[in-house]
Formats: structure tokens, C-alpha cells, sequence
């Protein structure tokens, strides 16, 4: 019997024709890797990367060699998909999911977007609160209504939607006495955070810093393993003065940086367990210390760069906003870029230039600055440096009060492909 590509019945169904031989030179497209490389590179998001790695053997060992992702990652970077708001005001004792507006979140994101939307944050009896959040991990600080029990867990919504993952514990255990930290407890001379590690979400450290008035800065930078925090690194130098208000730290490569004074950054190599200074740029100083309630809102703010390269600088002085770059192993910043928010801000009803107070914030800076999350005190705003928009987000409402932090949830990169022996 010879065949056509028209549809045959067979027992009453009527069948779809059987596809057509690949040509010779459709085979050797797609049995080139290179070739089929340069196919996926046309894909825009990683999940459809990863629906196109499904198709066989071959087109998986393509998308997930190490050195097509760099390539695809460089030319469609991870895409945020919402950002969590997190208020003041009891009623609302958890951060709320805010997906981002089209066009900054394409239609084909949205199962994605619904998968992180309806994964609550939400335990009885505790209010909670988002320490860090970065690459679909989120650190959540649980805290009990009668302020007698603190906790911290990790979660990670696209990837695994059960709760309570891992929970963390604030107090630091160690192998030997020489290693312990003392109690910093949350006095102003003391630094602490959170830093997930470089895949983003299966390593997470913590940064304790200690200053005294008498110029002695200790730092301990330590990995959670079995259960409890051990020492990574530590270190001890003499340095001058008490830090300003915290504008956070980021970890770059192998060097943690954070405030050191209103003018430098204090730098702890985690490699030679050393600590060192490096100025600000002209012009640029970390704010003092202000009230707690405004702890999340900065003047001065760490970035990272995607690829380890550097470490940023956004410095918002109203209505003129810089952003500088530092570049590994370097002790010198350039200046990347410079916005006026002025008309930006005008075009949102926003007056960010008149009377003594200031009227806007910043809360965040993406990787790379190609974003930040900026917020008054009656909304939150988002700003794409490359196009210079600035987008009205979210809206402060009573259930608010006041808008404590913005924590962006992006994409998970690398993405997660199926294992290779369940693809034909």
C-alpha cells in the first residue's frame, strides 16, 4: 500500500496523516548542534527552553550545556515576574504577591507567574516578613505575635510548593569555642544579613559584622550545613568608625561588601580572611541612621552584577539618581549611568523636588541596574533604567499603613530540565 499524506479511516476514526520524511537538508540542520543551537537562541523565555528540550536526546544536551545558557542567558536575561510588598500594619501580617503589569510581564509567563501567586507566605499566629529573595528562593523571617519566637525558613514557590522547606536558625553553631561569635544581638554597631549562594538558592550564608567605637571590626561570614551555621570565614582588623545605616551587603565572587563609614566600604575577602576599605566615589555618602521604621529605605544601595563581575552603587539624591560600577579587584568606581526623575515622577502626579522632606526612597537594585524599586508613602514604583520608564505598581492602601520593603521575584535561571534518560 503506498503512502499519502491524506487522512485515512480505519475502524470508522478518521486519522491524521502520517508526517512527511524529514528532507536532507532539514536532517542536517537538526542533526547539527550548532545549527540546532542557534535555533533555540531564538526562544525568549526558559520555559519554552525547556518545552523545546523535551524533543529528544539531542536538543536537551544542546539547551543544557553550560555554554549555550551563558549565551541565551546574555540574550534574554531572567525576567521578573511579580515583587512582594511588605506593610506595617497587623491585618496584613504577611507579604503580598504583586504580579508585575504587561507589557514588563509577557502573557506566556503567566502560568509561572499563578504557580508564585498562589503560593502563600501566610502562618497563623506569626507575622512574616521576606529577609531575602533571589532567584525563586525566598528567606522568610517568621515572628510570633507575642514577639516570643522568632524563625527563619526557606522557600522556594517554583519548585517546590510545600511548605516550610527548611527552617533556619538564627543562632550560630560551630565546631570548636575559637569560632564563636559573640552575641551581637540588634544594637546599632552590629551588621547582619542573609546571602544565598551563586546557583541562588541551595547554599545560604550569613554575614555578621561587629564594630566598636574603639575601631576594632570583626567579621564572620559563615555556611549553612547540617542543620546550623558554621564558620566560612572570619576576620579582624583596626578600622576607623561606626557604620551608617545599613544599605545591605551583596557577595561577589570570593568579597562581601557593605557600609563601612558615611564615605567607604568595608570589603571582607573571604579567600585571604582579610578586611579592607574602599572609598566612596565623590560626592557619595551612606545617610545616617534613621528610624526603624524607615530602615528599608536608603539613599545608597548595593547591586550586583549577574556575571560576578562588580558590585554596584545607586545613589539617589532628588531628583538626580546615579549608578556606579566597581569592578572586581578594583578600588576605583566609574560612573555608569545618570536619571533625572523629575519629569518621570511628574508624569505620575509625583512632586519627588519640593519641600525639606524627602519623597522618594529607594528599596532595591537589580542585578546588573537594569531595575530598581523605588516607593513613597503612597505607592510603590518601578524603574527600567534602559528604556527610562518609571511605572506606578502598586498603591498603598489602608490595610498598609506603611510599606516597608519590595522584594522582586524573578525567574529561576539556570533553568530545570528533565532528567536525561526520560527523553527518548
Amino acid at each position: 500500500m503506498t503512502q499519502t499524506n491524506q487522512a485515512i479511516e480505519v475502524d470508522g476514526d478518521r486519522l491524521s496523516p502520517p508526517p512527511p520524511a524529514a528532507s536532507p537538508a532539514v536532517s542536517a540542520v537538526l542533526e547539527n548542534d550548532d545549527l540546532v543551537g542557534e535555533i533555540l537562541l531564538r526562544l525568549a523565555f526558559p520555559t519554552t527552553l525547556v518545552r523545546a528540550a523535551l524533543a529528544c536526546r539531542r536538543w536537551l544536551r544542546v539547551a543544557s550545556d553550560p555554554s549555550f545558557l551563558r549565551r541565551f542567558r546574555e540574550l534574554h536575561p531572567p525576567r521578573l515576574l511579580g515583587f512582594y510588598v511588605t506593610s506595617l500594619k497587623i491585618p496584613r501580617a504577611h507579604p503580598l504577591f504583586v504580579p508585575m503589569p504587561p507589557p514588563a510581564r509577557p502573557p506566556e509567563l503567566d502560568p509561572v507567574v499563578l504557580r508564585g501567586g498562589n503560593f502563600s507566605l501566610a502562618y497563623e499566629g506569626y507575622t512574616t516578613s521576606i529577609y531575602q529573595c533571589r532567584n525563586g528562593s525566598i528567606l522568610l523571617f517568621k515572628e510570633k505575635h507575642d514577639r516570643r519566637e522568632l524563625k527563619y525558613a526557606v522557600h522556594r514557590p517554583l519548585q517546590h510548593p510545600e511548605r516550610g522547606l527548611l527552617a533556619i536558625p538564627f543562632s550560630s553553631t560551630h565546631d570548636d569555642d575559637d569560632d564563636v561569635e559573640p552575641d551581637l544581638g540588634f544594637d546599632d554597631e552590629n551588621v547582619w544579613g542573609f546571602h544565598f549562594g551563586e546557583d541562588g538558592g541551595s547554599q545560604l550564608y550569613r554575614l555578621s559584622v561587629m564594630f566598636t567605637p574603639r575601631g576594632a571590626t570583626s567579621a564572620w561570614f559563615y555556611a549553612f550545613r547540617d542543620g546550623g551555621w558554621h564558620v566560612h570565614t572570619k576576620a579582624t582588623a583596626q578600622l576607623p568608625g561606626l557604620p551608617p545605616e545599613s544599605a545591605g551587603f551583596v557577595v561577589v565572587r570570593d568579597k562581601a561588601y557593605l557600609a563601612a563609614t558615611s564615605s567607604s566600604v568595608l570589603v571582607l575577602d573571604l579567600k585571604s580572611s582579610s578586611l579592607y576599605t574602599i572609598q566612596l566615589p565623590d560626592g557619595v555618602e551612606f545617610p545616617p541612621v534613621m528610624m526603624w521604621y524607615n530602615d528599608r529605605s536608603h539613599d545608597v544601595l548595593f547591586g550586583r552584577a549577574s556575571d560576578d563581575s562588580g558590585v554596584y552603587i545607586a545613589d539617589l539624591k532628588e531628583p538626580q539618581l546615579r549608578i556606579w560600577l566597581l569592578k572586581h579587584g578594583s578600588t576605583g568606581w566609574t560612573l555608569v549611568d545618570t536619571i533625572c526623575l523629575r519629569s518621570m515622577c511628574a508624569n505620575l502626579h509625583i512632586n519627588c523636588v519640593g519641600g525639606d522632606s524627602r519623597v522618594v526612597y529607594m528599596d532595591y537594585v537589580g542585578d546588573d541596574a537594569e531595575f530598581l524599586f523605588l516607593k513613597t508613602d503612597e505607592c510603590a514604583l518601578y524603574l527600567d533604567v534602559k528604556s527610562r520608564q518609571l511605572h506606578k505598581v502598586y498603591e498603598v492602601t489602608e490595610k498598609d499603613e506603611i510599606l516597608f520593603s519590595i522584594m522582586p521575584f524573578m525567574m529561576i535561571w539556570p533553568p530545570i530540565f528533565p532528567v536525561r534518560k526520560e527523553i527518548s
